[in-house]
């Protein structure tokens, strides 16, 4: 019943801290790497899809119970603004007990109207400028900063109040 995102650069460990976190859960991937060891069938309990087909995974999506949903490469999913039906999805997770992720390269590429909806971020190094991140959130910059001067693959779990 949460959604959170998942921003880092290449090779910062996003994809693996979502390996661990669905692990022996029910999950439905948009896997655009094909990286994920899950089944190909959507009707099966641990699946992904492989397709690169945005729409269909979203179809997909809606019929799902239950489940950790992974928007891999979800700037895909939203073009610089919130996708109605992704919206949708995002709105009924209280009642289909869904958790949605979704994992972003940079914070720049966050919608702010996904960001109102995210309990928790989950924020590894990036290539974001300074001032894009105060700029755009302002909440997150403290953060950013703090990530900056961490270790490689090291990450903070940041708990938000979605609107």
């Amino acid at each position: 019943m949460n959604c959170i995102t998942v921003i880092g650069m290449t090779g910062q460990g996003k994809s693996t801290f979502i390996k661990q976190f669905i692990d022996g859960k029910n999950c439905f991937v948009f896997d655009v790497q094909n990286e994920y060891l899950l089944s190909t069938n959507p009707n099966e309990s641990r699946s992904k899809d492989i397709s690169l087909d945005e729409k269909r995974f979203v179809e997909m999506c809606k019929r799902k119970r239950n489940t950790v949903i992974v928007f891999e490469e979800a700037t895909g999913f939203f073009e610089g603004k919130l996708d109605k039906e992704v919206r949708r999805i995002i709105l009924s997770k209280r009642h289909t007990q869904n958790t949605l992720v979704f994992c972003f390269h940079s914070i720049s590429s966050v919608p702010p109207r996904l960001m109102q909806f995210t309990n928790y971020v989950i924020l590894f190094k990036t290539l974001d400028e300074p001032y894009q991140v105060e700029g755009k959130f302002p909440t997150l910059y403290p953060y950013f900063v703090k990530v900056r001067s961490m270790q490689h693959q090291q990450y903070l779990n940041i708990k938000t109040i979605p609107q």
